[in-house]
């Protein structure tokens, strides 16, 4: 029954994608026309990656946990959106909609922009097909007390970039709690506009972090298994799995001679590998009788990680894409408002790309894997002695050519094979990304 039902669900897929597993995620997206916004499922808008806010003054805060922040714009876009007529932009030119107090939002993975408006409750009037996708959302707020506001869907394209832009009136009680909300990241780290600082070997506009003297210090990090199978035994492998579980079901424990502990019950398999890795199946047979869409399959995932109660650090939306299981949501972990990256050796080992990974089939999560530690930030600092010029200088004599645009770069940490946390600068160049040690100067891995 269970190789009958695996089988199902690929063929499932596969007729989901009609026939063709050659289309990409945004073709499905984008062509098939999932936005229906009498969809009787329950929808979330998809959360940005992380948000960037501007006093302007090309001074910008790099924000990843922004709830708060999210909260008060969400508000935003929702009375913009349904009270303003939607106005298209051919040259969208991000030195002259950043230079004033603004947001934004920033997309790791491109975001269909018809499927994102229905996810706010958007009109079938608002759709449009001069943009298909973006990745960020510029958020801009005019006026001597910021009382009015524009809103703009940059799109994914190279440049010229285009944008589908809303405007709205602000209320003193949404500025306020904006502004107050903003006072509680007035430590986060500074970062800089490339567009806005002239630097034309950056494609389009890229948030880098600029460090003041108190922040040239930053804190290692330290990880903590979530399971430590060392002390492993059927009731303690029971006890932390079983959120996982129906509360009264018959569970079957073994333990393979590799070190992999699976805890099972009529539907549902649950793996623990020595690796430090979870993986999850369900084997539910209920389907779902609405039709999927991108925003309802993502209100299952992100329901399904906020009842997951062994996860204690920040995650954030790092790539999506479509296989013939279902939509796979990929996510990484955050600290210090800075990204956690997984090492190849963790990935090779574990055979994931992500620390998250979560698919979703007819609106029900199938699959579920994650690198399962939670990391704090120690006593220990290292000093940051690479600052970004040298970090793409260095990325570009190792390409061996200079004519190449930065398409982006940041400031996160490296875990390696030695269960170690590295500082490095993530350089991507000509679809290469360049790891370099932000302490040594010296080249991690490309």
């Amino acid at each position: 029954m269970v190789v009958l039902f695996i089988c199902a669900i690929v063929q499932t897929g596969m007729l989901w994608l009609d026939g063709s597993s050659s289309h990409n995620f945004f073709y499905y997206f984008s062509e098939k026309k999932l936005y229906n916004s009498n969809s009787p499922n329950l929808i979330r808008p998809i959360r940005p990656s992380r948000v960037v806010t501007g006093d302007g003054d090309n001074s910008f805060k790099y924000i990843f946990d922004s709830k708060s922040i999210e909260n008060v714009c969400d508000k935003i876009v929702k009375n913009a959106v349904d009270n303003s007529k939607a106005e298209n932009l051919s040259n969208f030119v991000w030195k002259n909609y950043i230079n004033s107090k603004c947001a934004v939002y920033e997309f790791d993975t491109p975001i269909p922009f018809n499927e994102y408006l229905m996810s706010v409750g958007a009109y079938d009037k608002h759709m449009t097909e001069f943009i298909k996708n973006f990745k960020h959302m510029v958020f801009v707020f005019y006026g001597n007390n910021a009382e009015s506001g524009d809103i703009y869907f940059v799109s994914d394209d190279s440049e010229p970039f285009k944008a589908v832009k809303f405007s709205t009136k602000i209320s003193n009680d949404v500025l306020n709690s904006f502004n107050n909300t903003l006072k509680d990241f007035s430590d986060n780290v500074n970062c800089i506009s490339t567009a806005l600082s002239g630097f034309n070997i950056f494609t389009g506009n890229i948030f880098i972090p600029q460090f003041g003297a108190e922040q040239f210090d930053i804190k290692t990090l330290e990880e903590e298994k979530c399971i430590d199978l060392y002390k492993a035994d059927e009731k303690y492998i029971e006890l932390v799995t079983e959120q996982y579980f129906n509360k009264y079901s018959n569970k079957n424990v073994t333990t393979e001679p590799s070190g992999i502990y699976t805890i099972s019950d009529s539907d549902t398999v649950v793996k623990c590998y020595p690796s430090g890795v979870l993986e999850y199946f369900s084997y539910k047979t209920e389907n779902s009788k609405n039709k999927q869409t991108l925003s309802s399959a993502y209100y299952v995932c992100d329901e399904f990680l906020r009842k997951d109660t062994s996860i204690k650090t920040g995650y954030y939306l790092s790539d999506i894409k479509i296989t013939g299981e279902g939509v796979v949501f990929c996510f990484d972990y955050y600290l210090n408002s800075m990204p956690i990256i997984m090492g190849n050796y963790i990935k090779d080992s574990a055979d994931f790309e992500h620390a998250i990974e979560v698919v979703v089939n007819d609106n029900n999560v199938r699959k579920f894997k994650k690198y399962n530690s939670n990391f704090n930030l120690s006593y220990s600092k290292n000093t940051i002695n690479v600052d970004f010029l040298t970090a793409v200088n260095y990325a570009m004599a190792l390409e061996g050519k200079n004519d190449y645009n930065i398409d982006s770069i940041e400031l996160g940490y490296y875990l390696t094979d030695k269960n170690t946390a590295d500082i490095c600068w993530f350089v991507k160049l000509n679809s290469s990304v360049y790891i370099i040690n932000a302490i040594t100067n010296k080249l991690v891995i490309k």
